[in-house]
């Protein structure tokens, strides 16, 4: 038996230097954008929304600490980071420069969820930074968690899902 469900949310966000002049995705087209370490949520996804949104971007991978310091350095012009928690080396960069957050459009949500059903809205809520005053909406990726190998898992996940279990 299979079963799939949602873990955690990962938000999926964007930081510009204040001013670097980008107010929008739209607008990232030629940009230098790190995505974190190959491998990594970032690094799977980020590639994958900009093609689907026909955004053409130069994509950077390493860890976050010297992708944040290449951005105060303006070797690079973009943070795209999917994570659930405040990411230390944005907050870092925040403590040394004017930032913004920048997240997709209506427009491009829509387009994104349409192309990959694993996505769902998620709001960052306001207060989570020192200078992230208002709320605005990411995409999000809704982590799914597979139990095949467990034996108990299984008969655990029969009882959840028996119409006896629901009726309650």
């Amino acid at each position: 038996m299979r079963a799939i469900f949602p873990m955690y949310d990962t938000p999926f966000q964007f930081l510009v230097l204040e001013n670097s002049g980008t107010q929008s995705v739209a607008e990232m087209v030629g940009k230098r954008v790190g995505v974190g370490p190959r491998g990594g949520t970032s690094a799977a996804y980020f590639p994958e929304f900009f093609r689907k949104l026909n955004v053409s971007v130069n994509f950077v991978f390493g860890e976050w600490a010297e992708l944040a310091a290449q951005v105060h350095r303006r070797e690079l012009d973009v943070l795209a980071a999917g994570a659930g928690v405040l990411v230390p080396s944005f907050l870092e960069l925040e403590a040394r420069d004017k930032v913004r957050y920048i997240a997709f459009s209506q427009g491009q949500l829509a387009e994104l969820r349409l192309a990959m059903p694993e996505l769902t809205p998620s709001r960052i809520p306001a207060g989570m930074s020192p200078r992230r005053g208002l709320r605005y909406l990411a995409a999000s990726r809704r982590t799914a968690q597979r139990i095949t190998q467990l034996p108990t898992a299984t008969s655990l996940m029969r009882k959840v899902s028996s119409k006896e279990c629901l009726s309650k």
